[in-house]
């Protein structure tokens, strides 16, 4: 497995050509965002994990076709790996593995934290965010949401799945690496790649990288334009 993340400066320049790089599903899909943010995540997105795939496996961007399944999940047709993206902020996070994997990043910020826990989180991890300390609480939330996200991405299943059927706490409410819903073994790993966000992987494999490769927006942007 292996994880990368971009932090993303919205006043650069981003020429035309990258959009031509991407899937036409994405592509599409971005010209319905009105918003000038949420097309360049979506865009970097998706020209991330072509960067890696070039420089870490070899494929390169016309040997690429990604599909969707059912659950929107996004697949690579023809390809022998898995691949998730998340975004939150400033920060496109990917992780991509020989099988299946989620990721999910989110921004810390102050929302009412106990009303979405007790309403979406099983009881034993709502349990667990109102046992710290008060200054503790919106972090653990956070940790919790991760997991929960990270794990229904790398399911592939979606919100199909309710959040409160399956915990990411173990009996003892402390936050454990593995999530086991029904006979199957997830595993946790969390990173700090700013004090401002909580990014966390969710693979069957209990091996995970020690920290994510940071690649600059100058990097993931010149690896094309220079290219094409």
């Amino acid at each position: 497995m292996k994880v990368f993340a971009v932090p993303v400066d919205f006043n650069t320049p981003f020429p035309r050509e990258l959009f031509d790089i991407i899937s036409p599903e994405r592509r599409n899909r971005l010209s319905e965002f009105r918003r000038k943010e949420d097309k360049i995540r979506g865009l970097l997105s998706e020209l991330l994990v072509r960067l890696v795939l070039d420089l870490y496996y070899g494929i390169h961007s016309h040997q690429i076709h990604i599909i969707i399944n059912g659950f929107g999940k996004p697949f690579l047709k023809n390809l022998p790996l898995h691949f998730n993206v998340s975004h939150s902020g400033k920060w496109i996070v990917a992780a991509v593995d020989d099988q299946s994997v989620g990721i999910d990043i989110e921004k810390i910020e102050p929302i009412d934290y106990q009303k979405i826990s007790r309403s979406f989180f099983s009881n034993e991890e709502y349990t667990f965010i109102m046992d710290q300390q008060k200054q503790d609480q919106l972090m653990s939330f956070y940790s919790i949401w991760t997991g929960k996200e990270s794990y229904l991405k790398a399911t592939g299943q979606g919100l199909s799945v309710s959040l409160n059927s399956f915990s990411v706490c173990n009996d003892s409410g402390k936050i454990i690496s593995n999530v086991s819903p029904g006979n199957e073994e997830w595993h946790l790993q969390s990173y700090n790649i700013s004090p401002e966000y909580h990014l966390t992987v969710c693979s069957p494999s209990a091996v995970f990288p020690d920290k994510p490769v940071l690649f600059t927006l100058e990097e993931v942007i010149g690896h094309f334009v220079c290219k094409s």
